[in-house]
């Protein structure tokens, strides 16, 4: 609290209430930004509405951290987050809503592009300073922990801080490293076992088609995945398959040859044949992203 006080965010009251200072708060309208340290800059490009913040940020004006002020919304229908009924916000649910206010600050105050970066986190500081109310507003305001601003750092310190009725409730750091998107792919190989089992994620549809080679698709629901075999359940019976077809969210589908087809419990069990490189590779990233381990050797 005594950082974020002495940095020009908040002011306290005479009751001893954090109070967000009028300066900033008349020009947070900004993309829903706020800075102590930017007003004068902010207010020369405060004309247009449409003006980005990377264009100021990557002014030669900018030599300070600035912050990014936002409100959070808690959804209580959310699964994974309240499985249970809660009389607070989970703190699992507060750490990512930190995760990705930090992550969003780092593509909006740096020269870091979405897509052609990633970010690596190694450690994470978690402070409660109390609970986090459902049914109360909550604001978070993330920024730098330490006020020397690079336009591009390879290294990241960052501080993401919560307040609810005009007291801090939390504050989680994030200590961790940008890497090209190239580089991060080659440190990710992923090379499970040929034997070993993985199970598609129950939330997404994983449809596949059946290629006879003679005309006949036929479409089916895959069940189990490995780098030799796959399960599918296909109503009827359906012609010697001769490749499947696994359709992808937002990708292009993943295409593999198949030899060997055979029946097991009402279910069509395929063995793929040799694949290409590229293949291959697209099947590993099919299974890392999209399934979970079922059985087999782990190692």
């Amino acid at each position: 609290m005594d950082k974020l006080i002495s940095t020009g965010f908040y002011k306290l009251s005479e009751d001893d209430q954090a109070i967000l200072s009028s300066t900033l708060d008349s020009i947070s309208h900004i993309d829903n930004f706020c800075s102590a340290g930017l007003v004068n800059t902010l207010e020369r490009h405060a004309g247009s509405e449409k003006t980005a913040i990377s264009q100021i940020l990557k002014s030669t004006e900018v030599s300070i951290p600035f912050a990014i002020s936002f409100n959070a919304i808690n959804n209580t229908d959310h699964y994974y987050f309240y499985q249970k009924e809660h009389e607070h916000v989970p703190g699992t649910m507060l750490i990512e809503i930190a995760r990705q206010a930090m992550y969003y600050y780092t593509y909006a105050s740096y020269c870091h592009q979405r897509g052609k970066v990633t970010i690596s986190i190694s450690t994470l500081d978690v402070v409660f300073d109390g609970y986090t109310e459902s049914s109360y507003p909550l604001q978070v305001i993330a920024t730098q922990a330490n006020g020397n601003y690079e336009s591009a750092p390879k290294h990241l310190d960052l501080i993401a801080e919560f307040f609810q009725r005009g007291k801090r409730v939390g504050q989680i750091r994030l200590k961790g490293g940008v890497m090209r998107e190239a580089v991060f792919k080659k440190l990710r190989r992923f090379e499970p076992p040929a034997q070993c089992i993985f199970q598609p994620f129950p939330h997404l549809a994983h449809r596949v088609l059946l290629d006879s080679g003679s005309g006949q698709i036929v479409t089916g629901v895959l069940e189990s995945i490995s780098l030799s075999s796959l399960t599918i359940k296909a109503p009827g019976s359906t012609d010697a398959i001769t490749r499947i077809l696994i359709l992808l969210p937002d990708e292009p589908c993943l295409v593999l040859p198949v030899t060997v087809q055979r029946i097991e419990e009402e279910m069509i069990v395929l063995e793929t044949g040799e694949f290409s490189t590229e293949a291959e590779a697209a099947l590993k990233s099919y299974i890392k992203r999209y399934c979970k381990y079922m059985h087999g050797p782990s190692h």
